[in-house]
């Protein structure tokens, strides 16, 4: 039960917890209801994909840290990396450095509340991130 609810914390709730946030910071920057998309529509506050890309970038980082903590920091970085890889044919647009740091303000979130739930599942995975000094 309590496995249950590490998930559903990291889950679900991470598109409280990462989502808002994010969405603040877009306003702010004044990118929803003013951006449009290729046809000229304008773009809601939240993109589905979005949301189960983060869905499962949790899901995937809790069950690292539980189940195999040496692997998270690879999975990390791969992730970025590859969202990063992702996006790269828009770097040239305008706003795309201002919602590159917003992405990555989001991954930072995402990634807290993923290890965040998993601590509490299994506190002693943290071990696995203790700088390990030769004897």
């Amino acid at each position: 039960m309590r496995l249950l609810f590490v998930y559903l914390l990291s889950t679900l709730g991470g598109v409280l917890f990462v989502t808002f946030p994010v969405v603040l910071l877009h306003r702010a920057m004044g990118r929803i209801g003013n951006d449009t998309d290729q046809i000229g529509d304008r773009r809601p506050w939240y993109r589905l994909t979005d949301i189960v890309a983060g869905f499962s970038e949790r899901a995937i980082a809790t069950t690292l840290f539980i189940f195999a903590p040496n692997a998270l920091a690879l999975f990390i970085g791969g992730w970025v990396a590859a969202k990063i890889a992702a996006s790269w044919s828009h770097r040239q647009k305008q706003g795309y450095i201002a919602a590159h740091k917003v992405f990555l303000v989001g991954n930072a979130l995402s990634f807290t509340l993923a290890i965040a739930a998993g601590y509490i599942y299994r506190p002693e995975s943290i071990e696995a991130f203790r700088p390990q000094l030769p004897q």
